[in-house]
């Protein structure tokens, strides 16, 4: 067992433990947490992704367009760069889903996978549950809470929008 000494300061030297700033953990993680490699796919695994690079986004959407498009009351989304991402199986089929975005699936299974609007062609948003590690991206906040479900409620204290992000 080993049994460790109480800290004492060393007369010769001007460091002083107790004036170290302490460590931003939550800072820390939040930079683990939206940076690195990312990997993901569809349900029957047709459609796979991988992005390296800093997420932009991490959300919840609760606009209407999401619920019919995912079958869901809400879809969490993280918002990257396209130049760091890449389709490493089959690609996703898409479908123009309003006047100025498209929406990305899995032709095979159905999965959704992917939203991107046309006026920001260097951004896309994946779903978050499409990651093989979908604890490491949680959402930071809600958007479009004006259409949330009235029988559909989470339980966090994250900053919820009526629109989109106040960002």
């Amino acid at each position: 067992m080993l049994v460790r000494a109480p800290f004492q300061q060393c007369p010769t030297s001007s460091w002083n433990p107790a004036r170290v700033p302490p460590l931003n953990m939550q800072a820390m993680a939040r930079a683990e947490m939206t940076s690195g490699t990312w990997e993901g796919g569809c349900l029957c695994g047709a459609v796979r992704y991988r992005f390296t690079g800093e997420l932009r986004e991490l959300l919840y959407c609760h606009c209407r367009m999401c619920q019919r498009a995912g079958g869901t009351p809400v879809v969490a989304w993280m918002t990257l760069s396209t130049s760091g991402l890449q389709w490493t199986g089959r690609p996703p089929a898409s479908y123009q889903s309003s006047a100025s975005a498209r929406r990305f699936f899995c032709a095979a299974c159905g999965s959704p996978l992917a939203f991107q609007a046309d006026d920001e062609p260097d951004q896309i948003d994946l779903t978050i549950a499409s990651l093989d590690d979908p604890a490491r991206a949680a959402p930071t906040y809600h958007a479009w809470v004006s259409s949330r479900l009235p029988w559909f409620e989470t339980s966090d204290d994250l900053p919820r929008h009526e629109q989109a992000s106040a960002t």
